[in-house]
């Protein structure tokens, strides 16, 4: 049963230690004096020793101590497609998200004028979920990016697709209407880590 999640990168240097990634989700089974900790990275199936700093506590259902922490899903080259955004009729559940997503996805393969999303980062931070979508090579610096803010007491569910975890994406609600919205992204490689951290460090209003 997962009681933490990782906060910080780690790399092995011993045979006893694992390695972490941000986002990681972790079984520990104890603290240390040392402030070490014993337990199981349940991403790669790895059990060993690694710093207690780099992991946080879980606190009830999908929350974690983060502190001011941003948790950032970038690098040199971000590795995230935000496909698009389509209304939905509920606020929660895998099968809505399963459904927005083929419904972006659809509405891609149809729309012959449509260009290839652009390559963004994914920050999570206990204010919000901020998405920056980067331009093309060559655009005018400035012009070439765009900026979201999702307020994180207005996200309702987020998810990864049960059979394809390249797939994810996250649902919010209207801050003054009865509407909702089903945001969908993609990665060159699991989205898993991200949408943890959605989960974990969003608060019940």
């Amino acid at each position: 049963k997962q009681t933490h999640v990782a906060t910080h990168k780690f790399i092995m240097r011993h045979n006893d230690e694992i390695n972490l990634d941000e986002g990681d989700p972790m079984m520990v089974y104890q603290t240390c004096e040392d402030l070490w900790c014993e337990g199981t990275n349940l991403r790669t199936g790895q059990c060993g020793v690694f710093p207690s700093r780099y992991v946080a506590r879980m606190f009830g259902l999908g929350k974690v101590l983060l502190g001011s922490k941003t948790l950032e899903y970038s690098g040199k080259r971000p590795n995230f497609k935000f496909l698009g955004s389509v209304e939905v009729k509920y606020y929660k559940g895998n099968d809505v998200l399963c459904t927005a997503m083929k419904e972006i996805v659809k509405q891609r393969r149809l729309s012959v004028t449509q260009s290839s999303p652009p390559f963004c980062t994914v920050e999570v931070s206990v204010k919000g979920i901020s998405v920056v979508q980067h331009g093309t090579e060559g655009a005018e610096e400035g012009l070439s990016e765009t900026k979201l803010f999702f307020f994180l007491k207005n996200v309702t569910f987020c998810g990864c697709h049960p059979n394809n975890t390249r797939y994810f994406a996250f649902i919010t609600k209207h801050p003054e209407e009865p509407r909702f919205a089903c945001h969908v992204f993609m990665s060159e490689f699991s989205t898993e880590p991200v949408a943890y951290s959605i989960g974990y460090v969003s608060i019940d209003f």
